[in-house]
């Protein structure tokens, strides 16, 4: 399972407001990769009706641990695998 932390190590839940570099306000939706050597993490965020996928400094985050088989929530789906 991976963790989401913000810059003073609290937990990020989904649905909570994270504000990116330039102060724009994003509502927090899932993560798609924990950091590893060499790769930052990354966040799915919406806002304004979009949905985009960003590195996760772009808000001060941290994703850590592992990818689980179920996804975190009804939004995110696996394409690609069932031939769908």
């Amino acid at each position: 399972m991976m963790t989401v932390t913000d810059k003073n190590g609290r937990v990020v839940q989904q649905g909570e407001t994270v504000t990116d570099f330039r102060g724009d306000q994003w509502t927090f939706q899932y993560a798609t990769r924990a950091a590893l050597p060499g790769k930052s993490g990354k966040v799915v965020v919406q806002a304004n009706g979009a949905t985009r996928e960003f590195y996760d400094r772009i808000f001060g985050l941290s994703v850590t641990g592992e990818p689980s088989e179920t996804p975190v929530d009804s939004t995110h789906r696996t394409h690609g695998l069932d031939g769908a």
